[in-house]
Formats: C-alpha cells, sequence, structure tokens
C-alpha cells in the first residue's frame, strides 16, 4: 500500500486539543475486556513502549503546530500498573512532549540527579501514613502531619490553577504508595479508578484481581494521599447479579463522595473469555435484567446527588470530565499508542471534508503510521447528533449550521415534528439556547430514536497508510 507523509491543510490545524495517551500494559485481563493489552511488565519491555510513546507525542505536536493542550488523559491497560519507577518520569517526559512541562519540572529546582534513591519521581520516600479518611470509615492507615498529596509536588491550588485537565486511570489493586507519589509529581490533577463492583463474587466472575477490602484501601488513599478529583467506573448487569444488587453498588459509589461516576452496561466482546463462558453455558446474560439492572443503579446514583451529564456518566457540579465532553462535542483529540484514535474538525465553514480521523496502524515502528478517514459534512453531522445527544446539554445548532451551511438545521429537524424523538425534546433549553437536547428518558433510548432521524449519512471516503514525519527528540 502507498505511504504518503501527512500534510495536514491550514483548517485541520487546531487551537487546542485532548490528548489520549494508551498505556498498553495490565497485571491481568479481565474476562470481558476486548482492548489491546500486555500483561509483560518486565521493565525493559515497559520501557521501549514508553519511550516509542513519546516520540510519537513530539511528532504529532510538530504535524499539529503545538496547541494548546486542554485534556490529557491516560489509559489503558492499567496506567498504576506500571511501574512507579518508570512511571513517574515517563509523565514528566510526556508533559515535556506536550509543551506542558512547566508544571511537571522537579520541585524546588531539583534536577532529575537531585532526586532520592527511595522514592520514584522526586521528594522523600513515601511513607503510608494518613490525616483523613472516607466518611463512615474509620482510617487504618496511621496519623501523621505531613499529606504527600499536596508535596513534594504539587500543591492543591497549584494542581487545580491550571487550564489542563490531566487524567490517570487506576486499578484498585495497583493503587499503593509509589503510584500515588508519582502521580502527585506529575501534572495529573485527576484519577480515574476502575472499581466495576464492589461485591467479591461479581469481581470474581469478571475476571478483576481486585478484591472489596482493595477496593476499600484504595479509595482510603485516595481521600488521605490525593488532592485531585476522584472518578470511578461501575459496571451493571454482571451475571448472576440482581437489580438491586447494581443499586446497591451505586449507593456505596455515592456514599464515598466521589466526584465522578461512569455507569456502563456489561457488554460480551468477541474474543474475550466471557463471550466464550457464554457459549459454552457456564454463564447467563438476561438483557431485560441487565436493562433493569442499568436502570436501578442509574436512578440510586441520581439519588445521591450526581447528575447524569451524559447517559452513562454522573457528576457533581463542575466535577464533569472534560476530555469526555470534548468527544460528545466533536472537538479535536488525538491519540496516542497502539489503535488510538484522533479526529480533527476543519475550521472552515460548510467544508467538502469536515473532518479528518487519524487511526493509528502497525503501532512499534517509526515515524508513525496512520490510517486516513474523511468525513464529510453530513457524515460529520451525523455523528455529533449520535454522541452529543446523548448528553444533557445537547447539540449546539450554530455548530451544525457551521457544518452544513447557512440551512444546516434543514437535514436535522425536517419533519422533526413527526420524529419519534419529538416528544422527548427539552423545550426550554432550545428555546434559550439553541440546542437540540432530549430529557432523559429520550436519552436513555437514543440508539431507538436516532433510527428515525432524519439527516443523510453519506459514507466516508478511505484514503491510504499516511505517515507522520519524525520529530526532533
Amino acid at each position: 500500500m502507498a505511504q504518503r507523509p501527512i500534510a495536514l491543510p491550514p483548517e485541520f490545524i487546531p487551537s487546542d486539543i485532548g490528548v489520549y495517551v494508551h498505556l498498553p500494559f495490565c497485571s491481568a485481563r479481565c474476562y470481558y475486556c476486548g482492548f489491546h493489552s500486555s500483561t509483560k511488565l518486565d521493565d525493559e519491555v515497559v520501557a521501549q513502549m514508553l519511550e516509542r510513546l513519546l516520540a510519537e507525542a513530539r511528532s504529532l505536536m510538530a504535524l499539529l503546530e503545538k496547541p494548546r493542550i486542554d485534556t490529557v488523559y491516560i489509559g489503558g491497560g492499567t496506567p498504576s500498573a506500571v511501574p512507579a519507577r518508570l512511571l513517574c518520569p515517563f509523565l514528566e517526559r510526556l508533559a515535556d512532549a506536550l509543551g506542558i512541562a512547566s508544571k511537571g519540572s522537579p520541585p524546588s529546582g531539583k534536577r532529575e540527579s537531585d532526586r532520592g534513591s527511595g522514592a520514584p519521581c522526586g521528594g522523600p520516600e513515601w511513607k503510608p501514613h494518613a490525616t483523613a479518611s472516607r466518611p463512615g470509615r474509620p482510617s487504618d492507615l496511621g496519623n501523621g502531619d505531613e499529606n504527600p498529596a499536596s508535596g513534594p509536588g504539587f500543591s492543591c491550588s497549584q494542581r487545580h490553577a491550571g487550564a489542563v485537565e490531566w487524567t490517570v486511570e487506576a486499578n484498585p489493586e495497583t493503587v499503593g504508595p509509589d503510584f500515588l507519589l508519582a502521580v502527585n509529581d506529575s501534572p495529573a490533577n485527576r484519577i480515574s479508578l476502575g472499581v466495576q463492583s464492589f461485591d467479591d463474587g461479581a469481581l470474581q466472575t469478571l475476571g478483576r484481581q481486585a478484591s472489596r477490602e482493595r477496593i476499600d484501601r484504595a479509595l482510603d488513599l485516595l481521600v488521605a494521599r490525593w488532592s485531585g478529583r476522584r472518578s470511578l467506573d461501575l459496571i451493571a448487569g454482571i451475571p448472576g447479579r440482581t437489580p438491586e444488587a447494581a443499586a446497591h453498588d451505586a449507593e456505596l459509589a455515592g456514599a464515598t463522595g466521589i466526584e465522578h461516576v461512569s455507569l456502563y452496561q456489561l457488554t460480551p466482546e468477541p474474543g474475550t473469555p466471557l463471550l466464550d463462558m457464554l457459549a459454552a453455558g457456564q454463564l447467563q446474560l438476561d438483557q431485560h435484567m441487565q436493562e433493569e439492572a442499568w436502570l436501578a443503579a442509574a436512578e440510586r446514583l441520581l439519588a445521591t446527588g450526581l447528575a447524569d451529564y451524559e447517559v452513562s456518566n454522573f457528576a457533581q457540579p463542575n466535577g464533569e470530565s472534560r476530555h469526555n465532553q470534548r468527544y460528545w462535542r466533536m472537538h479535536p483529540y488525538v491519540g496516542i499508542g497502539p489503535s488510538a484514535v484522533g479526529t480533527l474538525r476543519s475550521s472552515a465553514r460548510a467544508p467538502d471534508v469536515a473532518a479528518v480521523r487519524l487511526t493509528r496502524s502497525a503501532f512499534g515502528g517509526l515515524p508513525p503510521k496512520y490510517s486516513i478517514e474523511l468525513l464529510d459534512s453530513d457524515t460529520l453531522a451525523f455523528e455529533l447528533c449520535m454522541v452529543g445527544l446523548r448528553t444533557a446539554e445537547g447539540v449546539d445548532l450554530s455548530d451544525l449550521a457551521r457544518l452544513t451551511g447557512s440551512d444546516a438545521t434543514r437535514p436535522l429537524l425536517r419533519g422533526i415534528e413527526d420524529w419519534a424523538g419529538f416528544k422527548y425534546i427539552d423545550r426550554e433549553r432550545l428555546r434559550l439556547e439553541g440546542r437540540l437536547a432530549l430529557i432523559r428518558p429520550g436519552r436513555r433510548i437514543l440508539d431507538h430514536l436516532l433510527t428515525s432521524l432524519e439527516l443523510p449519512r453519506r459514507r466516508p471516503s478511505h484514503a491510504s497508510v499516511w505517515t507522520v514525519r519524525s520529530a526532533p527528540r
């Protein structure tokens, strides 16, 4: 296949961008996971991958003419499974590659060579003593006067003062002193914890390495030793679990005082042990029971005071994930790592090519190679509706106007009164804000409603593999 160097037209160069970084390492693979990951955690393998990710970050930033970074999301895999002695310098060097290293430099003017050998990434060796515990749980971490969450890296005010939202995913069994020191000594200001369930039996069904005890320990550590924001994930519809059990998980999550919860319904993915166990009759999934379990958990999260700002995402006021909102608003973002995907929108009005989608191919070689998908205005408009209508804020009709021309709303609103979703439209938001949004019942059946939404969907065109020119180190 022909390969050509990427040369983006000016209208695709973003002024600001979100960055997703895929760290493809796990201590073990969960039964339901269909993501690319490896359980080879020896230092040499991990270090080589981290170097490739850094080189790719530098190449992409050069290609995009060093835009302002709005959000960074370190996902996986399990980033917290990466040894802290490798993770901490990687986070610093990644910040440098993305042009936000001023916040990630060693505190008090220290150089890398000045750092103590007992700590992963600067400052004194972290000692497990705490000054706080979660509501309703006595601290079992000891008593002390220091709080590493406000040193030696970033103070609480520093952590929230910057414009960049920086999230790191973690699993409870790998949240420990060294990991917390590594992220506290980095620009990270948000940790997303993969809880999935508080029930040991459900965790075993999913092939999770955590237990209720480990989850409680991790949550206590985050309260005591982390000054940034906290989020956790839950899964509903686990085989053998009732809707009442799913609601109990949600109640326990809300009781932690967590700022953000993502609630997903278990989906069997091709090639996973979960699908094999279902095919063999070892486990059973009842779709109706799954839906009831998700609804029960969602209602319980709402009862705890969290708002569903997107179908599967619940947050306290100002606790929303800005990175996820970039996806739902179709704002520019790029992906770094195996199978990473990015989308860059055109700044032109009613362009022939409205967006360029970059998908990482043949990961491992340098310079990085991407397959290119060109999206026309109607395709991007439909995608914007498909993801935007999942959110409480809905879709900005003026944004659609820019995409499809002066009469932008015509493709979307043609025959709107006959649309199955018409009765679910949030009339107040449409009138006051010029946004097409659905009330909660409509958002929850959006997949069904979209089948009758009159919006042209042209097939995107594809190009051959393109290569990003190498950037200097």
